[in-house]
């Protein structure tokens, strides 16, 4: 999936890999500037299992400075990709983000596709839901309700 919202639609990730987890991607040409990295950084942390940054050589030093040691980075030359770190699992990922990353809609439809009852205010109100899985899901269910729900949205959808 390419331009996905994140967060309530505050961040986007260029690419999203769903395989065994969910795999964020940002892609930082030549063409482009390092500007919103830390921020990109701080979202792509909160919701995916792994995420990798593919570069070109003009930004890979300052990318490698700048992006925690488990992040992936992937170097962008001469019409090649080359892995120069491994993306590792997130130690940081949480529920409360990842659900702020999907709409009541797609939360309703999962929830109603595995049987989950919900109390009366968790189908009316949004935060009540999100309350509600907060305390009710692991963090691997929602990572797996995440990868589920990613995989069912519709290209060029935007919260």
């Amino acid at each position: 999936m390419t331009e996905v919202p994140l967060l309530g639609g505050i961040s986007r990730a260029d690419v999203v890999a769903i395989k065994n987890g969910v795999h964020g991607f940002e892609i930082k040409s030549d063409l482009d500037t390092l500007r919103r990295l830390p921020s990109q950084i701080a979202s792509y942390s909160k919701v995916f299992n792994t995420v990798s940054i593919i570069c070109d050589e003009r930004h890979l030093e300052k990318v490698k400075a700048q992006t925690p040691g488990w992040f992936g980075l992937i170097l962008f030359k001469g019409g090649v990709l080359i892995d120069v770190r491994e993306a590792k699992e997130n130690p940081i990922v949480t529920v409360p983000y990842i659900l702020k990353s999907l709409t009541k809609r797609e939360i309703m439809n999962y929830v109603g596709q595995i049987g989950l009852n919900l109390p009366p205010a968790a189908s009316r109100s949004i935060m009540q839901l999100k309350k509600h899985l907060k305390g009710c899901m692991s963090l691997e269910e929602t990572q797996q309700m995440f990868a589920d729900c990613l995989f069912l949205r519709e290209p060029n959808f935007s919260l």
